[in-house]
């Protein structure tokens, strides 16, 4: 009678330790992938072929610009005034974005932060459309037309830059166009499983 009570409560220990594993096993299982949220080295490894990739990469656009404009100039000389004007209307044109070979990233645990570089422009021209001059005096003391576009041409840069370096428009269009351009990467490593997010470089951001 005895041995068969002894039977019995072993078995009901065993069947109880049993359950337990079994209710237990999938916190254990989060528990792992807490601590070694990837026990294969995928990410690292994969991280290391998109830096590859990014720094070999060109420039992503993020922004267009196409303006028209006009420019007005007045040659002075001393005594006499106003003695020309110029009139010039144009077209400028710039493409802003990044650079891809500045992008930085950061992996702690299951988290991938990219950094992003401030924006840039890629590239710009400008172009004249239409010019009027109304010469008074010499032809030769009137103003350059090229070096007038030339000024424009600063002009527009900086100012297209500045706007959209203080604009959360611009940030977001940039963390959209990045997040399409490493998209098939974030498939390949499963993403899904990693939370990603994406900040400025540090000491980029001007504001």
């Amino acid at each position: 009678m005895k041995k068969a009570g002894h039977w019995f409560l072993s078995f009901v220990s065993r069947l109880l330790l049993l359950l337990l594993v079994i209710v237990l096993l999938p916190y254990c299982f989060r528990l792992a992938e807490s601590v070694f949220p990837d026990l294969t080295g995928n990410i690292e490894s994969q991280s290391a072929v998109l830096m590859r990739e990014l720094q070999s990469s060109s420039r992503l656009e993020t922004t267009i610009v196409d303006e028209e404009g006009v420019i007005d100039s007045k040659t002075s000389v001393i005594l006499l005034g106003t003695v020309g004007t110029t009139t010039v209307h144009y077209r400028y044109h710039a493409s802003i974005g990044i650079d891809l070979s500045r992008v930085q990233m950061k992996i702690s645990g299951k988290n991938i932060t990219f950094l992003l570089p401030e924006l840039e422009v890629l590239n710009d021209s400008i172009e004249m459309l239409k010019v009027q001059k109304n010469d008074f005096l010499s032809h030769a003391i009137d103003k350059d037309v090229n070096l007038l576009l030339s000024e424009q041409r600063e002009k527009s840069r900086a100012y297209y830059l500045d706007q959209n370096e203080h604009s959360e428009k611009a940030w977001e269009d940039t963390r959209k166009a990045f997040e399409n351009t490493i998209a098939q990467w974030i498939t390949r490593v499963g993403g899904e499983k990693y939370t990603i997010t994406y900040e400025r470089l540090a000491g980029e951001n001007k504001e």
